[in-house]
């Protein structure tokens, strides 16, 4: 299937692009914004029926954003309709520039929409176990609790364990457990996304 940016490369090359908009990650140059999120393992939504749903999701979160000019493509004077998000997709996906801006609103509203723990999973990290009785997962939750309370990960930390004395391990795991569903529109998307990964998580072994 054929995605919203190919219908651009027949108009002609597309600029160089700068560096990427990951803290983790470092992309190199003359990449537009439809190789980069595809580079960071999002998938670039088409005109397909399969990706009806998907469009009608993020049509209604984006209108609903009009008041936040600086997380939209338009002006936010009026609703979208859904043909007029595919033209701001179309582009801004073939976009060759090093625009953060562009990159970060391409990222909310022109790929399948994905949760944290489901984004992640496509980095090979597995989330850790959530479940209340028996968590299979106990003892790795300890030990990033351990690594929590560390001084040099005081800005790092994904919940303030000051006032809790026991069970410190199922207060990290309950504010990932809340986290773990943020999809790649939210705002907490991107300012959790490494505290997830790093409190929320282990690397996938299996997958490397």
């Amino acid at each position: 299937m054929k995605t919203l940016t190919t219908a651009l490369a027949g108009g002609g090359s597309l600029a160089s692009a700068g560096a990427g908009f990951w803290a983790y990650k470092h992309f190199s140059t003359s990449k537009s914004v439809s190789d980069r999120l595809t580079e960071e393992k999002f998938v670039l939504l088409n005109d397909s029926e399969e990706h009806k749903t998907h469009w009608t999701e993020l049509l209604g979160e984006y209108n609903k954003q009009k008041a936040h000019k600086n997380k939209i493509f338009t002006d936010g004077s009026k609703d979208l309709t859904v043909d007029e998000l595919k033209g701001a997709c179309k582009k801004a996906l073939g976009d060759g520039s090093d625009s953060t801006e562009v990159y970060s609103k391409s990222k909310r509203w022109c790929v399948v929409p994905t949760t944290l723990s489901e984004h992640l999973s496509k980095h090979s990290f597995k989330s850790l176990s959530t479940e209340d009785n028996n968590n299979p997962d106990q003892s790795a939750w300890e030990g990033k609790v351990t690594e929590h309370e560390k001084p040099d990960n005081a800005n790092r930390r994904i919940k303030d364990l000051s006032g809790v004395n026991q069970d410190k391990w199922k207060a990290v795991m309950g504010e990932c457990k809340n986290v773990s569903g943020k999809k790649n529109y939210e705002d907490e998307f991107d300012s959790y996304f490494e505290k997830y990964k790093d409190w929320c998580s282990v690397k996938n072994l299996q997958e490397t």
